[in-house]
């Protein structure tokens, strides 16, 4: 996990799950009570913050690695045209998405891509005192979200992309998930908008796609996957420990 510049840098871990499933709450649990960098919904957040000019730095700093991160994103598409192509055409023409919600995820796509990358470089240069950086909504997710996780997933676009060292997916199932995601207020997701009985279906479409993706991911990546059940009594504090007891433990 080391190299020859910087031989302690950080082991990357992405959070995975259906909404409702625990992301932002767990990471949000780990980096304040166990002193873990992060980055909520691309903000960096903890206790020892990484990439400092990623959330409150200067003003012109965050222009700048905005055009950085667009860089990043236009240099992947050249480099990897045919994974590109395989992006749009299941995005756009095999599901049928209307289009304004397909360029919506789209560019949450390059926006995750491209911010993944730039940690990886960062992580490689930079000075960065932490065993792990945690992400709550990451690249993979942004997979998910375009519905590439369904029986005809591109698998061209999945060996392409960069991944993270360590994937938590966080199986809360589509009951629970469904309970949480509804209890709560001020939610700004797609779900929250809709009725309770199509939500749940979709939820339960989601798993489906979630169990395929980890899957795929998993025949196909080096990636470690932990699954960490997520039941309905537990709380985020005893899931947050025993992901921290999992990550000691590689």
């Amino acid at each position: 996990m080391g190299s020859p510049l910087k031989p302690d840098r950080p082991c990357i871990v992405e959070f995975v799950g259906l909404p409702g499933s625990g992301k932002t709450t767990i990471v949000t649990r780990l980096c304040e009570s166990g002193g873990m960098p992060g980055f909520l919904d691309g903000q960096a957040y903890g206790a020892r913050l990484a990439c400092r000019g990623e959330g409150r730095g200067p003003r012109l700093r965050r222009p700048l690695l905005a055009l950085i991160k667009a860089v990043l994103a236009m240099g992947w598409i050249g480099m990897h045209p045919k994974a590109f192509y395989a992006l749009l055409r299941h995005t756009i023409a095999l599901n049928r998405q209307p289009l304004a919600l397909a360029w919506k995820r789209l560019k949450q796509f390059f926006s995750c891509l491209a911010h993944l990358t730039w940690i990886n470089i960062y992580r490689r240069f930079a000075a960065m005192p932490a065993e792990y950086l945690l992400l709550d909504q990451g690249l993979l997710q942004a997979i998910v979200s375009l519905d590439l996780g369904n029986s005809s997933f591109p698998s061209a676009v999945l060996t392409a992309i960069p991944l993270p060292d360590v994937v938590i997916y966080l199986d809360a199932g589509a009951g629970v998930a469904s309970q949480r995601l509804f209890s709560r207020t001020g939610g700004t997701s797609r779900l929250d908008r809709m009725h309770a009985s199509d939500a749940s279906r979709l939820m339960g479409d989601l798993e489906k796609s979630f169990a395929l993706f980890i899957d795929a991911l998993q025949r196909l990546t080096p990636v470690r996957v932990i699954r960490m059940t997520s039941r309905r009594e537990d709380t985020p504090e005893h899931v947050a420990r025993a992901i921290a007891k999992e990550l000691a433990c590689l």
